[in-house]
Formats: C-alpha cells, structure tokens, sequence
C-alpha cells in the first residue's frame, strides 16, 4: 500500500566527505564496461560474427580448414564459441543501455523531481540479496577464461614442439578458473542454506540527512544467527586508464564516498532491525547514469558453524529535494 507525505524541502548539494574516497579493490562495477549503448552494439556485432563464422567453420558447414597446418577443429570450435558469447553480451549490454536511456527520459518527464522513480527498477517494499547476480557473473566469467584457455592447452600440451611456456601459464589460468567456480560453488551453497532474501524498507525512498530503516526476516537457518555485521556505504564509479604501454586500457573502478559500521543483534526478536542515519550532504543514487553511483547495504554473519551469511542489497538513498513521498506500511 502506498501513501503520499508531505512535500521536501530543496537542499543545495554539498560533497559528502572531506577526505579522498577509498578504492574498493576486487569489485564487479555495476556499469559493467566503460563501453555503453549504440556503441556497444556496434563493437560487440564483428565478434559476434566472427565467433559465428569459426563455429560453422569448426562444423564444416562453411569452407575449410587444413588441419595439417592449421589448428584442429576442436580447438576452432571453443574460440569462435568464445568469440560469439563476448559479441553477444555487448549486443545485448548496449541494446538494454539504449531501451534503459529511453524509459528514464519518459519517466523523467512523467515524473519531474522524483529520480526514483525513472533512475532504477525499484521496488518499493524492499530489495532482494544479489547472491544470484553472483553466482551467475561467477559462472559467465569461468567459461570464458575456459574457452580462452583451450588453444593455449593445445598449444603446450598437444601441439608438436609447443612452449613450455604456454603450457606453465595455462596451469596458472586453470587454477584461476577452478576459484572462479568454486565462489560459485560456495554462492550456491550459501543461496540452498540460507535461502532468498529480502531486506524490507520502513519507507521508500530514503532520504539525505534522513534515517534509513529497515529490517531482514530471520527465518530459516538466519534464525540461528545472534548477530550481523552490517555495513551501509555510498559507492561511485569511475572509468579510469590503467596498465602500462600496449597494455594500457580503461577500465571501471569503484570507491566509497561514505560508509558507516555497526552489529545488530537478534535480541530474541523476529528480524535484524538496521537504521544508519544518512549525512545530509551525501550524494545520492544515480543508477541510471554511466558511470553509476549507488547507495547499498552490506550484511555478513561472521563466523558460524557451516556456510557463513552474507547478503548485499541496493538501498534507495536520494538527495532531499523531492516533492513527493511514499510510504511502504
């Protein structure tokens, strides 16, 4: 059920820190390349033919391949297989970059003031854990490093006089690959013991200088859990050049404007209750723009018996300035 509240009153922005934001190392940004819309479809079309092309090819439904000087179909096959998953994901990053730009604006002009409600599919009783989004990134990720790995492996095991050299930097990919399935692994073993989450929202959105509020069910295996840690921080993205010479390349980095601690504990209750109080002059959530900025919570259990608990979850956090509200009851 929603409910209109009183009108806000219009704040000037201000920064909302005085000292350099912290790199977040390791991290998956969520603008996901610095390449966006027509231009991502257009990158993205030649591998995707290419990669076609080689697949055919490996099947022998278009022209040929000496195998005697060439490398074997088995090895043709996975790269152009390669080839055509990265020119599709482009295709279809830039495709949903351009219907995304095209439903903001009309949202923007049906909404004016009110950047929830076109910046991000939000939905206002809560937010669900991104452990899925995960598993799935995990699982994408390992295939392709795999596929990309498949002419070194004939290179240097199969292939006559190959480098020992290949061989030594594909054993040292393989071990990468076997991590990178294994978090995946260890997702989808946290996702089956501890279920889908969602973290409920006392009002939507939060507000600068305001109080967010919510609170996580302790149903299932969580209700074993005394205590979370929880974490709420303001991430901004950037895209930066990084590398040295021909290796130089830009790329998405991630750091946090703010962010702020604290452990809650069960207390015999039936949910984890969190409340953070938001700096009235923090920036606000800019899902929608490239590179991103966003507001989001992060829950961990620490050390239990078995598969720890850990959830993040988007929280809708707008600068104050918007003339209409929504309560979540």
């Amino acid at each position: 059920m929603l409910l209109h509240t009183a009108s806000l009153p219009r704040q000037s922005p201000i920064s909302p820190v005085d000292t350099p934001p912290a790199e977040l190392r390791g991290r998956q940004g969520r603008s996901g390349t610095t390449i966006h819309g027509w231009r991502a479809v257009v990158f993205g079309v030649p591998f995707a033919g290419a990669g076609a092309f080689l697949v055919l090819l490996a099947l022998g439904l278009v022209g040929d391949v000496d195998q005697g000087r060439n490398a074997p179909l088995w090895v043709v096959l996975p790269v152009g297989v390669l080839f055509a998953i990265v020119g599709l994901l482009l295709v279809a990053h830039g495709a949903s970059g351009v219907a995304r730009r095209r439903r903001t604006e009309g949202f923007r002009r049906k909404f004016p003031g009110q950047p929830w409600a076109w910046d991000h599919r939000w939905t206002v009783g809560g937010s669900t854990d991104e452990t899925g989004s995960e598993i799935a990134r995990s699982l994408v990720t390992g295939s392709v490093v795999a596929l990309f790995l498949v002419p070194f492996h004939w290179v240097g095991f199969v292939s006559p006089d190959g480098p020992v050299a290949f061989a030594v930097l594909s054993l040292l990919f393989d071990a990468v690959v076997a991590l990178v399935l294994g978090r995946a692994a260890y997702l989808a073993i946290r996702r089956a013991r501890f279920g889908w989450r969602t973290l409920r929202f006392a009002r939507f959105p939060f507000l600068t200088g305001e109080t967010l509020e919510a609170s996580l069910d302790r149903r299932g295996a969580l209700g074993d859990v005394r205590a979370l840690t929880a974490t709420l921080r303001c991430v901004q993205e950037r895209y930066e050049t990084r590398g040295v010479g021909r290796n130089r390349a830009q790329q998405v980095v991630c750091y946090e404007l703010w962010s702020n601690t604290r452990t809650v504990e069960a207390a015999g209750q039936a949910s984890f209750h969190f409340t953070f109080p938001i700096p009235p002059d923090a920036q606000g959530t800019a899902l929608g723009e490239r590179p991103a900025r966003y507001w989001e919570l992060d829950v961990t259990s620490g050390d239990v018996p078995g598969v720890d608990f850990a959830a993040t979850f988007l929280v809708p956090v707008y600068a104050s300035g918007g003339r209409l509200r929504f309560a979540a009851l």
